[in-house]
């Protein structure tokens, strides 16, 4: 490797690194006490297989088509 690939390598990734600090900062949060006026509640199917667990568990009944 040539000493001009090199250093555009290593600029390239100096770029790169200095780029990612500055967009690591721009990451916002949102407040869990802000009132937005809704409530979301899962409907759950009859065919949940774990009642206790919060993601969807469900039991799959396969249709054979003809």
């Amino acid at each position: 490797m040539s000493v001009g690939k090199r250093l555009r390598a290593l600029l390239a990734t100096a770029l790169v690194s200095v780029m990612s600090l500055f967009m690591g900062g721009m990451a916002q949060s949102a407040e869990a006490d802000s009132a937005v006026g809704f409530e979301i509640s899962p409907v759950r199917s009859s065919s949940q297989v774990d009642s206790n667990v919060s993601y969807f568990d469900l039991k799959s009944r396969f249709v054979k088509l003809s």
